[in-house]
């Protein structure tokens, strides 16, 4: 007789057994089986009994259904043999807590400043299914600092899945951030994710071992393969660097790449200082330039010649979203479903997955991810910083593709969008900037332009590149972050005023501001809020457009929110919008208010720098108001 069955116990869930019967001298074997549960106090939590009989040369399964509520203990199971057939065996099972998993999906793992994040939460039983009694979850998001941004109390379920968003501040904390699941006031599950600011990178690089580097080698042989996401070879330089103990620079090469390429670096001469436990570290990274080679100014553009056709009309380029694909569909009884959509303008290799979740047939994972790449017969690749400093010299750099079999010769052009740019070396008066370089077949060509920003904020880069008399062209226009040369720093002075009747009154606002400051960087902004609602209604979107400065500068901007809200709520308005917009905004200027928390959990004016009595009493009055409209505010 053969009995199998698992070692754990779970609430809610069925416990089943297999029984095979090899005796040749019985046609059936009839079997008591006792389930027993009881507490360490000793009392019985689980007492079930079953009658079963299992014919020769026949397997019988058998299953004990496990209450709701079924505690820890200690549990045994017990076998007899009735009716003349002697046996009795027992084996103590496991009380297993556990009778849930929980899974979080996020579109990609990091995020810059104003994303949204898009995530998932799975909750799984045992047999990887919805689990039928779980109909809500508790969500939470922290910042680094465990701060809490967000939460859904009662996150409900469909089908074991609750999908949510967050839209990070435009200048929340930096760092590690998590959100966590928790499901009956235990963590289910948690997942991180960070913020910070960053430019994804256009390429990958790879550093492999030629061969393992052996005493006998004297010398550490690497192949370096450098590609774009697309799959197209990088030619550039790279730099590589041997280091022993992890800090001692020992040797470094530059050499040339086009896609792949070997270096070997000797240590023969090395004095070590390491014993034989220490190992030796490698460090290898590509540098942020690449090679470029010379291009051509152009004075004049190209004329169309008579009779020729006219080339293509220009259209910019301007959609690089790094995850854009996030949708939940229903699948019918077809078991298929046609989904058509707009790929953005980024030319690269994507990387398609999903899964499936069903009551009856549990969870589906694609087993290897769908992979597709977007390239155009003429193309474009921006390497662009994430922000700049205003004035100082920055080279813009662009890859230019073509596929088309031949080489040819590309004109690109740089644009003066909005007398922001000056071309370093050129006339201050110039709109634009045109060069050109030959461009062969399959080949990454790089170009660059020298240029200045002269305005702070964002400014636009829009580029051209035409081949064949502009028969092939393509364009992209993207936006980066010009910041003034030195640190910002902003002050705010606040007057307060209340009249009975109508009068005139001269303010005075002394300004210090220190003579050193960047030329052109001195930013005044006069608020004026009077106590007209409607007025406030009608520029709800200037409220808390920046909610950003110091601790004192942004509870000015988020305490007007809630005066909005109350009277939206008051007079049953039925402008939906302005209430979500309203809300919204809270939300920000919340998570924006974290960034001033002390590590007493005070506040303060600016980070880091000490709590400020009238503040923190600001802070919590305005936040306990504001908690009617987001139950997002953490209590403690």
């Amino acid at each position: 007789l053969l009995v199998v069955g698992p070692k754990f116990i779970r609430a809610n869930q069925e416990y089943t057994l297999v029984i095979s019967n090899f005796n040749s001298q019985l046609s059936k074997v009839d079997l008591l089986l006792k389930l027993e549960g009881e507490t360490d106090n000793g009392l019985s939590v689980l007492n079930v009994t079953k009658m079963v009989d299992v014919r020769r040369n026949m397997n019988r399964m058998i299953n004990f259904n496990m209450p709701e509520d079924l505690t820890a203990g200690n549990y045994k199971i017990t076998i007899d043999g009735q009716r003349g057939f002697s046996f009795h065996k027992e084996a103590e099972l496991v009380y297993f807590s556990k009778s849930i998993s929980g899974l979080i999906q996020v579109d990609k793992p990091v995020f810059k400043p104003g994303d949204t994040v898009n995530f998932r939460v799975i909750v799984l039983d045992t047999e990887l299914k919805p689990p039928a009694r779980i109909k809500s979850v508790y969500v939470t998001i922290r910042d680094p600092q465990r701060n809490v941004i967000r939460k859904w109390s009662t996150a409900k379920l469909y089908t074991g899945v609750f999908e949510g968003d967050l839209q990070i501040a435009p200048t929340p904390m930096l760092g590690v951030w998590n959100i966590s699941v928790e499901v009956e006031g235990e963590e289910l599950v948690s997942k991180t994710f960070e913020v910070k600011e960053y430019v994804l990178s256009t390429f990958d690089v790879q550093v492999m071992p030629s061969v393992i580097p052996l005493e006998e080698h004297q010398a550490v042989n690497l192949t370096i393969e450098a590609n774009y996401h697309f799959g197209k070879p990088v030619q550039g330089v790279a730099k590589v660097e041997l280091y022993l103990d992890d800090d001692k620079l020992n040797q470094k090469k530059e050499l040339t790449v086009y896609g792949k390429g070997q270096v070997e670096l000797r240590f023969d001469n090395f004095a070590m200082d390491a014993d034989q436990q220490d190992s030796l570290g490698l460090f290898a990274r590509t540098l942020d330039d690449i090679l470029v080679d010379r291009a051509n100014e152009k004075t004049g553009r190209n004329a169309l010649q008579s009779g020729k056709p006219i080339g293509k009309l220009v259209s910019y380029r301007t959609n690089f979203q790094e995850s854009w694909l996030w949708k939940n569909v229903s699948i019918g009884r077809s078991g298929s479903r046609k989904l058509i959509e707009v790929v953005p303008d980024t030319t690269t290799s994507w990387y398609l997955t999903g899964f499936s979740i069903d009551p009856v047939y549990g969870l589906g994972i694609i087993k290897k991810p769908i992979q597709f790449t977007t390239v155009q017969p003429f193309y474009i690749v921006e390497n662009l910083p994430y922000s700049i400093k205003r004035g100082e010299a920055v080279v813009l750099q662009f890859t230019l593709f073509n596929n088309l079999g031949a080489e040819y010769i590309a004109d690109v052009t740089l644009y003066n969008v909005a007398n922001q740019t000056e071309f370093v070396g050129r006339p201050d008066t110039d709109l634009s900037y045109t060069k050109s370089v030959s461009v062969p077949s399959k080949v990454g060509v790089p170009i660059s332009f020298v240029i200045k920003a002269r305005k702070l904020g964002e400014m636009a880069i829009r580029v051209k590149a035409s081949i064949m008399l502009g028969h092939e062209t393509d364009a992209l226009e993207k936006v980066i972050r010009v910041m003034p040369e030195s640190l910002t720093q902003p002050k705010m002075n606040t007057r307060f005023f209340c009249f009975d009747d109508y009068k005139n009154q001269t303010v005075t606002f002394i300004l210090d501001i220190n003579k050193n400051a960047d030329n052109g960087s001195k930013k005044i902004e006069f608020r004026l809020t009077p106590n007209l609602l409607t007025t406030v209604i009608k520029n709800l979107d200037n409220l808390l457009a920046v909610p950003t400065g110091c601790g004192e500068q942004n509870m000015v901007k988020f305490v007007p929110n809630i005066l909005v809200l109350d009277y939206l709520y008051a007079t049953g308005s039925k402008e939906q919008h302005l209430i979500d917009k309203a809300t919204n905004l809270l939300r920000q200027g919340y998570q924006n208010q974290m960034r001033y928390r002390q590590t007493d959990g005070s506040f303060g004016v600016w980070e880091k720098s000490g709590s400020s009595v009238f503040l923190t009493a600001f802070v919590a009055t305005s936040m306990q108001t504001a908690s009617k409209y987001m139950n997002d505010i953490d209590a403690a």
